[in-house]
């Protein structure tokens, strides 16, 4: 096909690459360059630990809703699925925080996981749940509730990226119920 000559990324900054390539080579190394690009931008912020709480908090849906929990793949947007045998009974998604369930009058969510819920109860008829474990104790909210206010907010005292401000609700703790462990 010929000698090519372009400008790429490496060690931290540009080269010129060039060589006798075939057209498929070029595709592969411009792919495989876009899609390493894409996740490094797409950095994933959920550590091992948050998976570590999320599956004790799984544990504890468990033991009070008799139903198994199965994890979802990312593209659910969601965390679990609830399920009684094999047939789905509920998606969860859920979050642990780090203060007791009176600190403050709200819990925040990410809008674009309430319109998933959204999504998934339309599809399978299955209700989702928002699960919160407090250092007080694990409450939920049915997500086809609307006594939530949605705003512009999100992570904003130590954001990691752009994605950390985005649309959120606000949910209100005291329509939230306390799961017994």
């Amino acid at each position: 096909m010929g000698w090519y000559f372009f400008l790429c990324k490496k060690d931290g900054g540009w080269r010129y690459v060039s060589g006798e390539l075939s057209r498929y080579t070029v595709t592969a190394v411009l792919l495989s360059a876009l899609l390493k690009d894409e996740a490094m931008r797409f950095k994933q912020h959920e550590t091992q630990q948050d998976l570590s709480n999320e599956s004790g908090v799984a544990a504890v849906i468990e033991r009070a809703w008799q139903c198994g929990m199965r994890k979802l793949p990312k593209s659910y947007r969601l965390d679990f699925m609830a399920v009684r045998g094999d047939d789905a009974c509920a998606f969860v998604e859920v979050k642990c925080r780090r203060h007791q369930s009176d600190t403050y009058p709200t819990v925040m969510l990410s809008l674009s996981k309430v319109l998933q819920s959204n999504a998934l109860t339309k599809a399978t008829g299955c209700p989702c749940f928002f699960v919160a474990r407090f250092t007080d104790g694990v409450y939920y909210y049915d997500l086809s509730g609307k006594d939530y206010k949605t705003q512009w907010g999100g992570r904003t005292k130590s954001t990691r990226d752009a994605r950390d401000i985005e649309p959120i609700v606000l949910i209100p703790i005291a329509s939230m119920q306390r799961i017994p462990e």
